[in-house]
């Protein structure tokens, strides 16, 4: 008989590609698991192209799910949280998140314990909070919601290069692609930043990342300051400084210390107009929006406060409940 059998419908999609194709392998374990705690009364969908877990996500509303769990890593919960954004308020079904992927940053901001067993009698049984959602609009016409960061120029450009590196997993990836970038794609985008109601300011910055949540790349407190609460976005942005000086700032990144150095700035904004002169490459949540081939010119970036309800773990901040 199953532990908790009087479950509202839950809808778990598990994406089999997470942590760099390898979350197949632990399918077998994970759905006997989910059976063992909740019987029938969950449903177990799998994706099977990139964009499946949105339109799954999307469909769960008119199928009577009252919850949705994104067992993946945080390109899954990106995609699911896509997905339960073009429901409408009232009847958006709540998130949960099971952490099996290589980064897993959304589920940090939530407080998800890592250990899987845990993180799944969490998105049964546990309790859901009001989070921000941002939204994403570029000159290229592409909009998208993302839940955790969006990075512009360097950040960007890290994305990109450890998407190319399927031999290393987790931090280790994120960390070579780093160094890779420092030095390979030095170059700092120059433009006017509108934030707020505030007049447009000339910028240039080698880095902007922008956080709805404190950290990406499995370690890096790139927004350490960054609440899902709070109605806000963070940001960090890193002047134009040489390539030594930025092996040095790195590290400050690690421990969320990098608001000491002199090349660093940080804010809050709620709406922020970013115009380039010189390419930008875009990321959110990990997933490329602007490559190489694709840059743009124009980003606009808002808040949604309150827009999902999230379950919340025992390691998310006090200040949720």
């Amino acid at each position: 008989m199953a532990k908790y059998p009087d479950l509202p419908p839950i809808l778990f999609i598990f994406n089999p590609n997470a942590d760099l194709g390898q979350a197949y392998r632990r399918e077998p374990g994970l759905l006997a698991l989910v059976r063992e705690l909740a019987g029938e009364r969950v449903t177990w969908a799998r994706t099977n192209h990139p964009g499946h877990g949105a339109h799954l996500a999307r469909e769960a509303a008119t199928k009577g799910f009252r919850r949705v769990v994104a067992l993946g890593g945080d390109g899954t919960v990106h995609e699911v949280v896509n997905g339960l954004m073009h429901i409408p308020p009232d009847l958006r079904p709540e998130l949960a998140v099971v952490p099996i992927g290589s980064g897993n940053d959304f589920a940090y901001a939530l407080g998800v314990p890592p250990d899987p067993r845990a993180a799944v009698e969490l998105a049964l049984r546990g309790d859901a909070f009001p989070v921000d959602v941002a939204h994403y609009r570029d000159d290229r016409g592409r909009e998208e919601f993302w839940d955790n960061t969006l990075g512009i120029g360097f950040d960007a450009v890290v994305t990109i290069r450890s998407l190319r590196h399927r031999r290393m997993r987790g931090f280790l990836r994120y960390l070579a692609s780093v160094f890779e970038t420092v030095l390979l794609d030095h170059r700092a985008v120059v433009g006017t930043w509108q934030q707020d109601e505030a007049e447009p300011e000339p910028v240039a910055f080698h880095m902007a990342v922008f956080g709805n949540g404190p950290r990406e790349g499995g370690g890096f407190l790139v927004t350490p300051s960054a609440d899902i609460h709070d109605g806000q976005l963070d940001f960090t942005r890193v002047a134009p400084i040489s390539r030594w000086t930025m092996l040095r700032v790195i590290p400050d990144f690690l421990r969320g210390v990098q608001a000491r150095r002199a090349c660093v700035h940080t804010g809050r904004f709620r709406h922020l107009v970013l115009t380039s002169e010189t390419p930008m490459y875009v990321h959110a949540d990990g997933e490329v929006l602007a490559d190489f081939d694709h840059p743009v010119h124009r980003v606009e970036l808002r808040v949604i406060p309150h827009a999902l309800r999230a379950v919340h773990g025992p390691g998310a901040r006090a200040d949720t409940r």
